[in-house]
């Protein structure tokens, strides 16, 4: 039973609990509502900006941590460089060790010393030395210890040749270089002595100072007693010296006697850098006179002349004009097809070299090293020449014949005047082979 003072509540039969439950609830006021509305706005307006600011200590993280990579990579990188500098190091000093070590070894078990009675010179040297030149070096066969070998009673292996040359073998072998000596042939009983040294191209140039075999008078633009007239606006021309080289007698004999001997020997390269020295040079002379007073100018490309021999020679060199001021020439050998000049088929020798008006009325260009010239083959000399204008050679030969070869000259009009009958290339130089 109820309270009197309570309300009663009368169930209708349609209504449940739970309804009345429902119905019972008091409905917010408006201020309640304001409240809860307030509440919930500052809920949702927190969330975002501590998520703000999450994000953006994550993203200042990463950037730290992206940059601590970078600069770990660069260091690492940095680090790699380094160990390799020091390994490239480390395998040149080792490197150089080893050679050093098989020098040492070299040194001290092939230092071996051999005495040598050359023509009865002793000479002594040691075994590295005579191994020192290639096949087909006699020595290198002599000691490569395939050949039993005697001694003789003082302890000496002896070679019956000449003595005299044998101290430039020898120093041919220890360094690969050929030391011409001067005029006076080297003392035999001193055969550790210096040399004095002339290198080829000065043996050519001072021909220029010996007193040649042209002559200095003859005919005005002829050929005088002794070569071109030097009278009438043509110059006399000082060549090569005596025996037509520019080296004493002395110098070619045992020049030539050391080719000998060096042959003997096996010593091929020695062989080929005394064959650099104009000995037994001929002078082909394809010009009869050198006019002075008209100039030859360069302007229309090279000067070329076409030739052939009849007899194996070796090209030594050519003469040029000479020029009251300077020039330099580039000279070019080829070899040309025979029924078209204008063909190259092989290019044989080129160089260069400038001169000036103190070198003479023929500027003697040397070959580096001497060509070899066949019989039926065609050459051809091209020269580009730039400078002051030269001397012109005029009532050029188109044949001439000198110890025995005979050298033709076939017709042909270079690009800047050169042909068989005027223009550039006075003298060739050859030597028989």
């Amino acid at each position: 039973m109820s309270s009197p003072d309570a309300p009663a509540t009368l169930l209708s039969p349609n209504r449940s609990v739970k309804d009345a439950a429902n119905a019972g609830a008091a409905e917010p006021s408006s201020s309640g509502r304001e409240h809860i509305s307030a509440g919930a706005h500052e809920l949702g307006t927190a969330k975002p900006e501590k998520m703000d600011a999450a994000l953006g200590r994550f993203k200042s993280g990463s950037l730290n941590f992206q940059t601590l990579i970078s600069e770990l990579v660069a260091a690492s990188e940095a680090e790699r460089q380094q160990l390799e500098e020091a390994r490239r190091q480390l395998d040149e000093e080792r490197h150089a060790w080893e050679l050093e070590r098989q020098r040492m070894h070299t040194i001290l078990n092939d230092a071996e010393q051999v005495t040598l009675n050359v023509g009865g010179l002793r000479f002594t040297t040691s075994l590295s030395t005579l191994r020192n030149a290639p096949s087909p070096c006699l020595f290198n066969a002599m000691f490569s210890g395939r050949h039993k070998l005697s001694k003789d009673e003082a302890g000496c292996y002896f070679i019956d040749r000449d003595g005299r040359h044998f101290h430039d073998i020898l120093n041919y072998l220890r360094d690969g270089h050929f030391n011409f000596p001067g005029p006076g042939l080297p003392d035999a009983a001193h055969h550790h002595h210096h040399h004095h040294l002339l290198q080829p191209a000065a043996a050519a140039a001072a021909a220029a100072a010996v007193p040649g075999s042209y002559g200095g008078s003859g005919a005005a633009g002829g050929l005088g007693a002794g070569g071109y007239g030097g009278a009438g606006g043509h110059l006399p021309l000082s060549g090569f010296g005596s025996n037509g080289t520019g080296l004493s007698a002395a110098d070619v004999k045992y020049l030539l006697e050391l080719r000998a001997e060096a042959n003997y020997y096996g010593l091929t390269g020695l062989m080929a850098a005394i064959d650099r020295y104009p000995h037994g040079l001929t002078r082909v002379a394809r010009a009869a006179a050198l006019n002075v007073e008209d100039s030859w100018m360069y302007e229309d490309g090279q000067d070329e002349v076409v030739f052939s021999v009849d007899k194996p020679v070796a090209l030594l060199g050519v003469g040029l004009c000479g020029t009251e001021g300077g020039l330099t020439a580039e000279l070019e050998l080829y070899e040309v097809d025979a029924e078209d000049f204008s063909r190259e088929l092989a290019t044989l020798s080129s160089c260069a070299q400038s001169f000036t008006k103190a070198d003479g009325a023929v500027l003697r260009l040397m070959l580096t090293d001497p060509v070899p010239l066949q019989p039926g083959k065609f050459y051809m000399l091209s020269a580009l020449i730039k400078g002051a204008e030269s001397f012109c050679c005029e009532e050029c030969l188109d044949t001439v014949i000198t110890a025995g070869v005979t050298v033709h000259f076939h017709p042909w009009e270079s690009p800047n005047g050169t042909s068989e009958h005027r223009g550039q290339f006075p003298e060739l130089y050859i030597r028989l082979l």
